[in-house]
């Protein structure tokens, strides 16, 4: 991928899109990686659990994730006075206390990894069938311990309460009512796209992981919206607003299937047949060009990089 496609980048009318600046996202090699804002070591007090007592870093993603990348490195988006820079570094953020970091919020990274060697590292392609077994709790946890760090780093609006965050930490049962899909993006062909210096490379696939906002405002009885990736698999979080009634609900749920080609909703059955859906992942990107730039930043440092390499 070391060159853009020719197609606009107009974002299309949609009820689901990636919402506000750029997501923290990372990716070995060329793709993607996330920006982290330096969070001032005189803030004592733990995000989780509200603690006041000296903080650890969390990484946004975990850091086994980023050690099974290819090449073993990664990398990110650093936000800076200047704009966006890549970075040869994974994304943290310091502003946890030790206890729930490395006993209460390493569990679900442990059980990311775990599901990441059974099934996120292999990339899914057009016809593909997946069996997807897991746990509900431990994976929703995790998604929203994700989203509720990245949008710490980016200085974004996450709507949380007590109730949640102990959720995260495994404390109390699930708040209502979230609502969790699947969606599994496949490579773009090569060969199916006008480009101005076709790539080596006969496929394009997803970025090796990425956690954004959703706009949820066009969609009725929903007050959350996130996606997280990792690879092919797009994990697409929801909340529905108590107060709205279920037939209101109901009409934005449609809405939502409507706008996430292929994915199947996830429940506490723990278990899911999933086939690849017809989107492929240039095609998701035309969609959500706020990707774009962080793309190539990352293509450039990783040009870079090979540069320094070849050279020694």
């Amino acid at each position: 991928m070391e060159s853009s496609p020719t197609f606009s980048s107009t974002n299309r009318e949609a009820v689901l899109n990636v919402k506000g600046d750029p997501p923290v996202s990372f990716r070995a090699s060329f793709d993607d990686g996330g920006r982290a804002r330096d969070m001032k070591d005189s803030v004592h007090v733990c995000a989780y659990c509200g603690i006041a007592t000296d903080l650890t870093k969390e990484h946004i993603f975990p850091d086994c994730l980023h050690k099974k990348s290819p090449g073993g490195g990664t990398i990110s988006i650093a936000h800076t006075p200047q704009g966006d820079k890549a970075v040869d570094a994974p994304v943290q953020i310091k502003d946890v206390c030790f206890l729930c970091n490395n006993e209460k919020l390493s569990r679900l990274d442990t059980y990311i990894c775990v599901l990441h060697d059974q099934y996120f590292k292999t990339i899914v392609h057009s016809g593909d069938r997946i069996d997807f077994r897991f746990d509900f709790d431990l994976l929703l946890r995790w998604l929203l311990k994700t989203m509720y760090n990245t949008s710490r780093s980016r200085g974004w609006e996450f709507k949380r309460d007590v109730e949640l965050l102990k959720y995260i930490l495994g404390e109390v049962p699930r708040p209502p009512i979230f609502r969790v899909f699947l969606q599994l993006i496949v490579p773009t062909q090569t060969s199916s796209l006008e480009w101005r210096m076709r790539p080596q490379a006969k496929e394009i696939s997803p970025m090796g992981g990425s956690s954004n906002n959703l706009d949820v405002s066009k969609v009725v009885g929903f007050v959350q919206g996130y996606r997280v990736s990792l690879n092919s698999y797009f994990f697409h979080i929801f909340r529905e607003d108590e107060k709205v009634s279920s037939r209101l609900r109901e009409s934005g749920f449609r809405a939502i299937v409507k706008e996430t080609r292929g994915a199947c909703e996830l429940s506490d059955r723990n278990r899911a047949i999933v086939f690849s859906s017809s989107l492929d992942y240039m095609t998701y990107l035309k969609a959500n060009p706020l990707l774009i730039p962080q793309i190539e930043l990352a293509k450039q440092l990783s040009r870079q990089l090979k540069q320094k390499k070849t050279a020694k």
